[in-house]
């Protein structure tokens, strides 16, 4: 169990003596050297993949690098002491992120190459749902919030949701918003039940995959009520945008019941994403919305902190 204590202040306030100060700070130093040490290493072998890769241009070459990292990583975490704990993470899941980036690189310079052309284009949809199962696996064996959170957006992916990056610009895509909703709410539901009852082993990991689904649901929301449902569901705007604000309600009182600050937290965040999303859609971006819209902003924001801080009372 790992706490965060400001020694300083305790010194200040009486409550450690020097004698305790001092021990406590020079076993600070020795964290926080060994801790610099397992990074700047995991990041040399990272590099090293990395170039190792560019160098040969070979999907190949990135799964032998993926898979020799993990291993690596697994003989630190048997073979090692305590101290290179942080190493032994840091080259198992860059293991497998190589790794399951060598399928994808695989599955596509093969189908785009023009000598080795394959006639089935489900070789990329095939190497999709791979990595997803990979990084589901992986994510419970070693017991990564990061690879939990990878493989729900991974599972996004398949349902046709997505990012992309263009001369310093950013998009989402949600090619199938309704789906996209059902899904990743049943999905955060089911995963957050999970992690209250038979699998509580793995409950961080659960709760941590739960709270993706729900942004990935949320954002579903989002392009929803500006576009609709998507060429398979002629769902119009204006149902997802309401349906969209009675979910926003039910999740918010439940969370407020619950105590759960990140339920009342998000619900609030992208509470204020809809209402500016409707705002502008309607009135456009004008002089007099914008101003008005700020203030409506500000105050939105002192009732989220004020609510915050009911919460952390309680």
């Amino acid at each position: 169990m790992k706490i965060a204590l400001n020694i300083k202040e305790l010194l200040e306030e009486g409550k450690i003596n020097q004698a305790e100060y001092d021990k406590l700070f020079s076993l600070s130093k020795n964290q926080t050297g060994s801790l610099a040490l397992n990074l700047l290493i995991g990041f040399g072998i990272i590099m090293v993949c990395i170039g190792v890769i560019t160098l040969t241009h070979s999907a190949f070459t990135a799964l032998i690098m993926g898979l020799l990292t993990f291993l690596i990583g697994l003989f630190i975490q048997f073979k090692g002491t305590k101290e290179w704990s942080v190493l032994s993470s840091c080259c198992l899941i860059s293991g497998v992120l190589i790794f399951t980036a060598g399928i994808n690189l695989w599955a596509f310079w093969v189908y785009d190459s023009d000598f080795l052309g394959l006639a089935n284009p489900l070789d990329r949809l095939y190497a999709q749902i791979l990595t997803t199962v990979i990084l589901m696996v992986a994510s419970a064996f070693l017991m990564s919030n990061i690879l939990a959170t990878l493989s729900i957006l991974s599972i996004a992916q398949l349902v046709g949701a997505g990012t992309s990056y263009f001369t310093g610009s950013y998009a989402i895509w949600v090619s199938s918003p309704v789906v996209t909703i059902v899904i990743f709410s049943v999905l955060a539901f089911l995963l957050y039940y999970l992690s209250r009852s038979i699998l509580s082993r793995y409950e961080n990991i659960l709760i941590t995959g739960s709270r993706t689904s729900v942004l990935v649901a949320n954002i579903g929301f989002w392009v929803g009520s500006i576009w609709g449902g998507g060429e398979e569901l002629e769902v119009s705007p204006e149902l997802i945008s309401i349906a969209w604000a009675l979910a926003l309600i039910g999740f918010a009182v439940w969370g407020w019941r619950a105590n759960r600050r990140w339920v009342v937290t998000v619900s609030s965040i992208f509470g204020a994403i809809h209402f500016y999303t409707q705002w502008f859609t309607i009135l456009d971006m004008e002089p007099a919305s914008v101003v008005v819209g700020g203030v409506i902003a500000i105050g939105i924001g002192i009732g989220i902190k004020r609510l915050d801080s009911t919460m952390k009372a309680k």
